[in-house]
């Protein structure tokens, strides 16, 4: 046993207090034979002297406050909200218990009643890892010795193929947009990848060199909160000329004409959904289909994974990897390369 090794103290169901520690990398618990949290400190320091002071267990609810607070600062807005909402749905089905109290069960029984509100198994995923997210928090502050989640996985669900824009689809979309910088803003967005947030953030100051640097400041951070440079297409570039003949001394690429302020995000989403009614699109193209439209073209047009996962910000090729059917085509000619 070293001299210098963190302690664990929690109370278990049958009333009695217990001390973790880790003795040659494997974890173990012995009974204080305590059933008072002052009896039980009291019994640590006979238990091992010259120990790191005990950490006091929290409840999730204070395991959160705990997160908001430290790395809160790091997230967007709306996925911290997105974490915090999570999280207090599963404080309201399981309850509000001691976070080494809760185990895989409570999981199980977390996605079940989900499921059973007739919530979407995507939408139970997206719920399920942001309350994981948490608990990982915990762990890696060592709040936490082990995850209720180390055993249990997301809801298997069919991949589906993304929605995308043809060049057709586009262009009919376009023709019915009559605002000329909403129009501007629907082909950058088909033409760059960029997403809605990033677009609607973006400023004169991110272009330079005939490229966009979508980065970080102190009113955005990007999805994966890492930056990026994106090369502008030349139509790109003669939006851009075009925008900043309208500029008005506005700092956002594309702002209000009136007031300079950037669009928000709900309007932009919501027009784009009018004009896809307009044109007699597929109901369920929504903004984000834009993102997927360069994506596929990418592909389509025998661009690397790879590259296309460096292009659009994906923290993970796996992700990009939602777009590799579409390469299926030329798998064939790829083989008939090979000459041994």
């Amino acid at each position: 046993m070293s001299a210098q090794r963190k302690l664990y103290l929690t109370k278990r169901s049958n009333g009695y207090y217990y001390v973790g520690y880790f003795d040659n990398s494997r974890l173990r618990w012995k009974t204080t034979q305590q059933k008072t949290k002052p009896e039980a400190l009291e019994f640590l320091k006979q238990f091992l002297p010259n120990t790191e002071p005990v950490k006091e267990e929290m409840t999730l609810s204070q395991l959160l406050d705990s997160f908001s607070r430290l790395h809160g600062a790091s997230l967007r807005c709306r996925t911290l909200a997105g974490y915090e909402d999570s999280t207090k749905e599963f404080v309201r089905i399981i309850g509000d218990k001691l976070i080494s109290q809760y185990t895989s069960a409570d999981v199980e029984t977390f996605k079940n009643t989900l499921l059973a509100n007739k919530l979407t198994p995507t939408t139970v995923n997206i719920r399920y890892r942001s309350v994981k997210a948490v608990f990982g928090f915990a762990l890696r502050h060592e709040y936490l010795l082990r995850s209720p989640f180390a055993r249990t996985s997301s809801i298997k669900t069919a991949q589906k193929t993304p929605m995308y824009l043809t060049k057709e689809d586009l262009h009919a979309l376009l023709t019915k947009v009559k605002n000329p910088t909403l129009r501007d803003l629907f082909l950058f967005a088909a033409l760059t990848g960029l997403r809605l947030a990033e677009i609607t953030n973006l400023k004169w100051c991110s272009f330079a060199n005939n490229q966009i640097e979508v980065k970080n400041d102190e009113t955005f951070t990007t999805k994966s909160g890492k930056q990026r440079t994106v090369p502008c297409h030349p139509i790109v570039l003669e939006i851009l000329k075009r925008r900043e003949a309208q500029r008005r001394n506005a700092d956002y690429i594309f702002a209000k004409r009136s007031s300079g302020a950037k669009f928000s995000e709900s309007y932009v989403s919501h027009q784009f959904k009018h004009y896809v009614t307009k044109a007699k699109l597929d109901a369920r193209l929504h903004f984000h289909s834009l993102r997927h439209t360069t994506a596929s073209t990418l592909v389509n047009a025998g661009v690397s994974i790879y590259e296309v996962q460096l292009l659009l910000g994906h923290s993970s090729v796996a992700t990009t990897m939602v777009y590799s059917h579409l390469a299926e085509s030329r798998l064939t000619e790829s083989m008939n390369r090979l000459d041994l």
